[in-house]
């Protein structure tokens, strides 16, 4: 939510936080099944506090984000003084929230600037780190898939992007063929350098929409001009995949007018990805934004390219499941992918084959060593003594005993970790075979697969 991003943001560790919690806050008798529980006079106060935030805000909903300025006026709370353990400051909290919702400090008039100019914002606003992902610095931490076989494509995305009119891309083409693999191969390219210089130095910034919109009624357009206004500022470009949420009956009214007066202003740069029914129904309800936009057609690679972006998928598929996927085992997947995923283009159904080969690959000689399985006993027999206590409404011992099985627990997550890695699979090889035994499996399963193929 919008409040857990606005602590993230603020370095506000959350695991911390629950721990405070839990240390202030002994545990109780557990609620019987069906009852309600009542509400004490300060979290009714606390609810009073996000509805008076949210009336004063002119919103018509209490999200997270209200609560947790009601929060923040309720000093004596448990939440108030965990805030203040945790070395965090009430003040910037509430600075920060107020700032995302697109209010002046007190004291401060908003600016009133001219129709489809962006307003400007403080320089330490960060609001795209709320709303979005930095897909440039994700490249830089080596966090992105490699991408393989798009080089036409990106290239035809620069071009577009380097033009002086119409320089915003809308990568048009059906679920699975590797949209947002393309805008991810950007992202790399501009980190390593190999990208014109007006696209050096440039961060590329995937905007979470259902996010920036998530139950709100007035308060996205101050969202959505805050994002427009930092990527102004910092010379972001901004990444789109989900052009639904623009239109339609559920689009925020007032969002695409004002996204079409940054774009048609050159104020920002926006890279839009839509399905073809998409990029159709934005052309039919607001004909003058999708004329800003020059559409870039991603198709299926060819079968010799989808073999490659298959191999390349291997390392990051070997290390999570930790199998050997053996060269072999892509062209199986090329040849039998369509039976079991017909709905989804290439390389998206043979990406999901290949993985559902790896885990099923992996689980097979799945054994919990005994060292573990002690453990597992501890822990549930701390559990039957802490339910004993919360009976006898011994609280302070059955918050000891629900501490020592969390830690138990972490023990044993650990074990079970060092085992895995001293006791790797003895022939965890996805081959020929294992392709064809997943194939088996999933059309038996009866999930949708097609025996046929059609």
């Amino acid at each position: 939510g919008i409040a857990a991003n606005v602590l993230k943001l603020l370095d506000v560790d959350l695991w911390k936080v629950r721990q405070e919690v839990e240390k202030i806050v002994q545990a109780g008798p557990e609620a019987t099944s069906g009852s309600k529980l009542p509400q004490t006079p300060r979290t009714r106060k606390v609810i009073e506090y996000a509805l008076d935030e949210a009336r004063n805000l002119g919103h018509n909903h209490v999200g997270t984000e209200h609560l947790l300025l009601g929060l923040l006026r309720e000093q004596e709370s448990v939440a108030a003084q965990v805030l203040r353990n945790l070395g965090a400051s009430l003040e910037n909290i509430r600075a920060e929230v107020m700032k995302l919702l697109g209010v002046e400090p007190e004291g401060r008039s908003p600016p009133h600037a001219p129709a489809g100019k962006v307003e400007e914002v403080p320089p330490k606003a960060a609001v795209l780190k709320l709303f979005g992902q930095d897909l440039t610095e994700q490249a830089r931490q080596g966090k992105l898939n490699h991408v393989v076989c798009r080089g036409a494509e990106v290239h035809r995305l620069m071009e577009v992007l380097c033009r002086r009119t119409r320089c915003n891309p809308m990568l048009v083409g059906p679920p699975g063929v590797g949209k947002s693999a393309l805008v991810q191969l950007l992202a790399r390219r501009i980190v390593e350098g190999v990208v014109p210089p007006p696209l050096r130095e440039r961060r590329l910034v995937h905007v979470d929409l259902g996010l920036l919109f998530y139950r709100t009624a007035f308060g996205e357009l101050q969202r959505l001009g805050a994002v427009l206004r930092e990527a102004q500022q910092t010379q972001a470009l901004l990444y789109l995949d989900r052009v639904a949420l623009l239109t339609g009956k559920e689009a925020p009214l007032g969002a695409l007018p004002l996204l079409e007066a940054a774009v048609a202003h050159g104020e920002v740069q926006v890279l839009l990805s839509a399905l073809p029914e998409e990029q159709a129904r934005l052309q039919t309800e607001a004909p003058s934004l999708s004329a800003l936009f020059q559409p870039v057609v991603v198709g299926s690679p060819s079968a010799e390219e989808t073999t490659q972006i298959l191999l390349a998928h291997r390392e990051r598929l070997e290390k999570h499941h930790q199998v050997t996927i053996l060269p072999e085992a892509a062209a199986a997947v090329l040849a039998q992918a369509g039976r079991c995923f017909p709905e989804r283009p290439m390389p998206a159904q043979g990406l999901d084959l290949l993985d559902e080969a790896a885990v099923q690959v992996r689980l097979r000689p799945l054994v919990i060593p005994t060292p573990v399985q002690l453990l597992d006993a501890r822990v549930q027999a701390l559990e039957r003594q802490k339910e004993a206590a919360v009976t006898a409404q011994d609280f302070e011992k059955a918050a000891q005993l629900r501490d020592q099985a969390d830690q138990l627990r972490r023990q044993r997550d650990e074990a079970m970790r060092q085992w895995q890695q001293a006791h790797p699979c003895p022939d965890c090889r996805v081959d020929v075979a294992a392709v064809e035994d997943a194939v088996s499996r999933l059309i038996g399963g009866s999930n949708g697969c097609s025996p046929t193929g059609n």
